[in-house]
């Protein structure tokens, strides 16, 4: 905050014009204030312009009647009497607010803002003293300022507040006594609390205190209130249109293999469990982690282990889907991603998941073409994000297909993963999580199935490692020449489970219509699954190679499978299995 209001100073002594995109107007006008105090004005040097009221009294927004002003109502009137500085006898700041697109696109108002810069810079306002400045307040984004008056404007980023002004305004709010029943004292509660708002504007962070406040029968914080503002934060990212929220249930539990990598994000969720004690520069001072980028092979986890994170970190997941922040005008496509990332920040402590990351920036380099431009700078922007981001956005980033260097390199992610087809154990561990969703080995158990050919002590074990072993691209080898696994992939050994299941029930139901007697629970046995694995077997993903006359026609010819495996040939990564 205090660099912002440096900035503001010199902005004010320096800059013909300043923009400060924000939609909080009391407390620009506050900051304002202030400023002109510093460099030695007060409010009656400040003249205020309304786009629907025209001029307005900067104190009281009472709209001036004055004959002196009444002529000058029109706004471009107005900046024209600002250029002239013929009848601003006390004014020195010049206060625009509610501007539009539309407003700074039209191209006698641009006209008009070149005028002043260009007098600015010539010393032409020197007898009006130290200051006599433009400035612009608005929500509209800065990427929408247009081209010809960019280059001429002073941006100012209001800042979010920080922990300690969120706490001062926590601490303003009663605390109800059901509290420390609970175990935890007053400050720990506004501790925690206050860190759920983090990356909230104070209106927003005052509107959520006021909601609480008012929901709670005693007007008081209580111990529901961390919770409610964990849902309104969640409502404000999903007013952004751009990010997702995605509502997760799924656990490492359920992720079959990959044990190497859920046995990495258990140590990562330590950390982001407590990050005030881990942050704390007195203390620990351990930086945030940052993330992971998964590539792999398809249906192989990627997307279970992204809803599996944020579960297990105890934090709201995000969806960033790239592809939407594609804007129809130059310069939206920016300031969508940017958008985007500011909404990830505002809800942080979070995980933001990034499905299919390469097909976002695919192409960029390839041709040199418009879209190709616009695709580079997103990349850029991204990255640059990535790497200097300070707030707690975990990304889990996923891809099934080569990515570009610029993304695996360290800094950008803690740790880069290799995603193998599952191997035997791996198999064998994925088949009891899918059939275990129709009542395999829960409690009570689905009395629609029979799976005692599967639990019973002397087969299981000896049905599960055949069945695992048939799972391969050929029936017979674990691994090719390479040392790759050409097992099914763990999508289609759900498939292989849903199909088992699916004939189970059409044989119960085809029974029943031709009055032949059934039997309740349907049974589950070897046979049904051995059928329908040896049909899926020659179009498992493992299969898909570039057969060898077609390599000798298209030496550079290759399947997503074989790009994969040449990457992971070339990087390294850490096999999420080991």
């Amino acid at each position: 905050m205090d660099d912002f209001r440096i900035d503001f100073e010199i902005a004010l002594k320096s800059s013909p014009i300043i923009y400060i995109p924000h939609f909080d107007y009391e407390l620009i006008d506050r900051e304002l204030e202030q400023a002109v105090s510093r460099v030695g004005l007060d409010t009656t040097n400040i003249a205020e312009y309304d786009l629907n009221r025209g001029i307005v009294a900067f104190d009281n927004k009472n709209q001036k009647q004055d004959d002196e002003y009444v002529s000058y109502q029109q706004l471009d009137v107005w900046l024209e009497c600002i250029i002239d500085a013929e009848n601003t006898d006390y004014e020195r700041v010049f206060l625009f607010k509610n501007f539009q697109q539309e407003v700074l696109g039209d191209y006698k108002t641009q006209l008009q803002f070149q005028t002043f810069a260009a007098k600015h810079k010539h010393g032409d306002y020197a007898k009006k003293g130290e200051v006599y400045t433009i400035i612009i307040v608005s929500p509209m984004a800065v990427m929408s300022l247009p081209n010809s008056i960019e280059k001429i404007i002073t941006v100012l980023d209001y800042p979010l507040p920080s922990i300690e002004e969120i706490q001062d305004k926590v601490s303003s709010f009663p605390i109800a006594p059901s509290v420390n029943r609970r175990g935890k004292t007053e400050q720990q509660f506004q501790e925690e609390l206050t860190y759920s708002m983090l990356g909230l504007h104070m209106y927003e962070v005052e509107q959520i205190l006021r909601t609480i406040t008012t929901r709670s029968y005693n007007g008081k914080l209580d111990n529901s209130s961390i919770s409610f503002a964990l849902q309104e934060k969640q409502r404000i990212v999903k007013k952004s249109g751009i990010i997702e929220v995605v509502e997760t249930d799924v656990s490492f539990d359920e992720v079959g293999g990959l044990e190497k990598l859920k046995s990495d994000l258990c140590k990562k969720a330590l950390l982001y469990r407590n990050l005030n004690e881990i942050k704390d520069r007195n203390g620990f001072n351990l930086p945030v982690p940052k993330g992971v980028l998964i590539i792999g092979m398809p249906g192989c986890g990627k997307t279970m282990i992204a809803k599996a994170v944020a579960q297990k970190f105890r934090v709201s997941l995000l969806r960033l889907d790239i592809n939407r922040l594609m804007g129809q005008y130059v310069g939206m496509s920016e300031e969508n991603l940017r958008r985007a990332l500011q909404t990830a920040e505002t809800a942080h402590p979070c995980v933001l998941w990034i499905d299919e990351v390469e097909k976002a920036f695919a192409g960029a380099g390839a041709n040199g073409g418009d879209n190709d431009m616009l695709v580079q700078r997103l990349m850029g922007q991204f990255l640059t994000w990535m790497q200097e981001r300070k707030t707690a956005v975990y990304i889990v980033a996923t891809a099934n297909d080569v990515m570009r260097p610029e993304f695996m390199r360290k800094g950008r992610f803690d740790e880069v993963y290799f995603v193998d087809f599952p191997n035997l154990e791996e198999r064998k561990a994925i088949l009891k999580s899918k059939m275990n969703r129709y009542g395999f080995l829960t409690t009570p158990k689905n009395e629609k199935y029979d799976f005692s050919d599967f639990i019973t002590e002397e087969s299981a074990n000896d049905n599960f490692n055949k069945l695992a072993s048939m799972m391969t691209g050929d029936g017979k080898n674990e691994k090719n020449s390479d040392g790759y696994s050409i097992g099914f992939s763990g999508a289609e050994i759900e498939s292989v489970v849903n199909q088992v299941m699916e004939n189970a029930y059409v044989k119960y139901r085809l029974s029943i219509e031709k009055n032949q007697p059934v039997s309740i629970p349907i049974k589950i046995n070897l046979a049904t699954f051995e059928e329908v694995i040896k049909s899926m077997r020659p179009s498992v993903m493992a299969n898909q190679i570039v057969l060898k006359q077609d390599k000798l026609n298209n030496p550079n010819k290759a399947t997503n499978i074989e790009r994969i495996r040449d990457m992971q040939k070339t990087y390294h990564f850490t096999n999420a299995s080991e």
